[in-house]
């Protein structure tokens, strides 16, 4: 029986939020086939072994839940996540040997017990939701101190969001910052405190109604004040920051890691000497040996550190407190040339892992025994981290997270691999990327960690903090950066040469991170250069040669705000406005110029066929992206007869395609929707849990409704008239949604009035 805190009611509404099952709830037979629980070819789970009114049998159900995008489980796991936690291995599936996400084809490395998707299916869950929390705290925390923040500026500020068509009032907690990475991600959220940017998932919920609904429970992350911080049975990281804090951990294997707080004192309420330890990582070369350790007036052991900070175990006596208590983690590795070798001690088997932080490349990396310690070699840079009295043999893969791929079968299989022979010849240099001409750039180059994907000339970057990479060879007219998994546009990125006269995209403002390209000048890039990046490449791509230094991007810290339009003036200069898959996102320009400006679609991959060009009321031309991501782009002041092919980059296809798709798809997602034209209206409708939306004026036999963007069949929806006679669209099975037309009955309807 697990013990009811705070923090385990926090998680039981997110995960019956998140799963689509509560178990408060009773269920009939056939509710929850939607969440494919039943299904055959997802799982083992008979139906005649469930009582679906039984709380035990409809928590157990949760763990196996598969939503329609593939994401699995009470919590609604994805592979991106799972694979940096450590627990799986993605298959070569998806183009240029990447993998297409949540198709669950890859491997499971063992990690917990989980050798299977049907291990994982499993309680198991609970500890990856926590070493997930954990892990998204460590990367705002990282995210919000480059821009020189912390979440203490942001806690407590209100903002208004609306949560199941209700509108309600939120305030930023941690635990809010919580559920809202977990939705968003960690960069979500950090883009959300720092610049405003409000984003939404795959289903356009939006990451303030995670943030204003999970709001408010107690966590095992602290602030700077004074926290008291609650755990639950299972394992957990517990970071206090600063602040006198109290600690409740709850059971489990816990981890407690110290915040340097001068003159102050942290209690731990239930400390288990047989499996909770200590972290004092936060204090730099602080040994055991550096303690003082005595009970205090009510016989608690009290360990008082070098800035006369005290750390309270209750329960336990000063002689139960050992040197095997004390744990070096996290343990982040980065570059650092020259540095020599890193002595950690105390590292500890059980709790401590080694963070890759997708920092290196396979080839960077050598692993060996020598004099009884574990050296992790950084090939060719004079830099050695070393775990000091521990064995190689003592180590496996699972010690390791953000580990280049292969290297649990490099470094773990039946032999051990030997110290390498000695070479002095370390220069130092940074590692580059070559670019193979005429074949893909699978797996690892040595590009400052990075894993570079896609055809010959498509390198490919992700977030990986400190990392300096160099690409060689770049080829300016075939080539592209990749930069999507950022999420970011073009005036959130410095462009500059550097000394030498090579170009450099500095992401530092994002993720203390460059990109050099040898023998490029920035003179010679230009959009068509770029994947993945919003905004206005004219704005940052120019002749500068210096860096554009650090612009304050941290928006207003009294409220979030989502960004204005676009509008670079009418300038003279031509203009790429380049856009990428942003859910929700309706963005307008202003001063289109039709004679040298362009729309640059190229990060969606796609064809005129899957989207329209057409007039808005106000006869502004309409880029609408809805089938694609629920998307639009406005021209202000220009029509849709004006705009040619030569207006939009990145598409293929015949442009008139997107013209005779549609003159008017629109409409919105308001309570209530209005015709307001005698041209054709099409209301356009999204996923938006528990929404009873109603429209007026509906005009059978001219205008219909759109429930493209649900990516359903006809016979996941039920159509019927309510007690006033008005037709009812059903889509409780497919959402918790309904849409009403009033004064129409179903008898009215024909089969062109709903698009699917």
């Amino acid at each position: 029986m697990v013990t009811q805190t705070e923090f385990t009611t926090f998680l039981e509404n997110l995960g019956a939020f998140e799963s689509g099952i509560n178990p408060t709830k009773s269920y009939g037979p056939h509710d929850l086939d939607w969440l494919m629980v039943f299904d055959p070819n997802k799982g083992d789970v008979e139906r005649s072994s469930i009582d679906l009114t039984n709380p035990e049998d409809l928590s157990m159900l949760q763990y196996h839940v598969h939503n329609t995008l593939g994401f699995l489980g009470k919590y609604q796991f994805g592979e991106p996540l799972l694979i940096d936690l450590g627990y799986y291995s993605p298959a070569p599936t998806g183009y240029y040997g990447s993998t297409a996400t949540n198709e669950w084809q890859g491997t499971w490395t063992g990690k917990n017990g989980v050798y299977s998707k049907e291990d994982f299916m499993s309680s198991v869950q609970e500890l990856a939701i926590r070493e997930a929390f954990a892990m998204n705290m460590q990367i705002i925390e990282g995210r919000l101190a480059q821009a020189g923040k912390s979440i203490d500026d942001f806690l407590g500020q209100e903002f208004n969001f609306t949560f199941q068509g209700v509108p309600k009032v939120g305030e930023i907690s941690i635990s809010g910052i919580l559920a809202s990475a977990h939705l968003q991600g960690p960069g979500g959220v950090a883009n959300l405190l720092l610049n405003g940017i409000v984003s939404h998932d795959e289903y356009g919920t939006n990451i303030l109604s995670y943030m204003g609904e999970f709001g408010g429970y107690q966590t095992p992350f602290g602030t700077a004040g004074v926290d008291t911080l609650v755990g639950s049975d299972y394992t957990e990281t517990f970071s206090g920051e600063a602040g006198d804090n109290a600690y409740f951990t709850g059971g489990g294997l816990d981890k407690i890691i110290i915040t340097a707080n001068a003159n102050g004192t942290d209690v731990v309420k239930d400390f288990d000497i047989n499996h909770d330890v200590i972290s004092l990582a936060n204090f730099s070369g602080l040994k055991f040996s550096d303690l003082v350790i005595i009970n205090n007036s009510e016989g608690n052991a009290q360990i008082d550190l070098p800035n006369n900070q005290k750390l309270i175990l209750e329960g336990i006596a000063s002689n139960q407190v050992t040197a095997n208590l004390f744990v070096q983690g996290p343990i982040v590795l980065g570059w650092n040339y020259n540095a020599g070798d890193k002595v950690i001690e105390n590292f500890n088997l059980v709790h401590d892992v080694i963070d890759f932080n997708y920092a290196f490349g396979l080839n960077n990396l050598n692993l060996y025994e020598q004099n009884g310690s574990t050296i992790i070699d950084i090939v060719d840079s004079n830099q050695r981290f070393i775990l000091e009295g521990i064995k190689y043999a003592d180590l496996n893969a699972f010690n390791f997270i953000k580990a280049p791929v292969g290297f649990a079968e490099a470094f773990f299989g039946d032999t051990l691999p030997p110290p390498p022979v000695e070479d002095n010849d370390n220069s130092g240099e940074e590692p580059s990327v070559d670019n193979n001409e005429g074949g893909n750039n699978e797996g690892s180059d040595d590009n400052g960690g990075q894993v570079v994907e896609g055809n010959a000339g498509a390198y490919s970057f992700t977030w990986n903090w400190g990392a300096r990479a160099v690409i060689e060879d770049f080829d300016v007219t075939t080539d592209h950066i990749d930069l999507k998994s950022f999420w970011t546009s073009y005036e959130q990125i410095n462009f500059y040469n550097n000394a030498e006269g090579n170009a450099v995209i500095d992401l530092t403002n994002l993720n203390n991170q460059t990109l050099t390209l040898t023998g490029v000048s920035l003179a010679e890039l230009s959009g068509q250069n770029f994947i993945g990046l919003s905004g206005v490449v004219s704005s940052v791509l120019g002749s500068n040669s210096e860096p554009a230094g650090n612009e304050d991007n941290v928006g207003n810290e009294d409220e979030v705000e989502v960004p204005p339009p676009v509008d670079q003036g009418n300038t003279g200069e031509s203009h790429v406005y380049s856009f990428t898959w942003n859910w929700n996102n309706h963005q307008t320009i202003q001063d289109f110029d039709l004679s040298q400006d362009s729309i640059d679609l190229k990060s969606f991959w796609t064809n005129y066929s899957d989207f329209s060009i057409h007039n808005n009321a106000q006869g502004n031309a309409v880029i609408d992206l809805t089938n694609l991501n629920n998307q639009t782009i406005i021209l202000v002041g220009i029509s849709a007869a004006e705009l040619s092919a030569s207006n939009i980059s990145g598409v293929t296809g015949d442009y008139n395609q997107a013209l005779n798709l549609s003159d008017n798809i629109g409409g919105n997602n308001n309570q209530v929707l209005n015709s307001t034209t005698e041209e054709t209206e099409v209301f356009s409708f999204t996923w938006a849990w528990g929404n009873r939306d109603v429209v007026s004026d509906f005009e059978v036999g001219h205008d219909v409704v759109d429930l493209r963007s649900f990516w359903i069949t006809p016979d996941r929806v039920e159509v019927y008239n309510n007690s006033q006679g008005d037709a009812v669209i059903d889509l409780l099975a497919v959402n918790n949604q309904t849409i009403t037309l009033d004064g129409i009955s179903t008898e009215q309807l024909n089969d062109n009035s709903i698009l699917f």
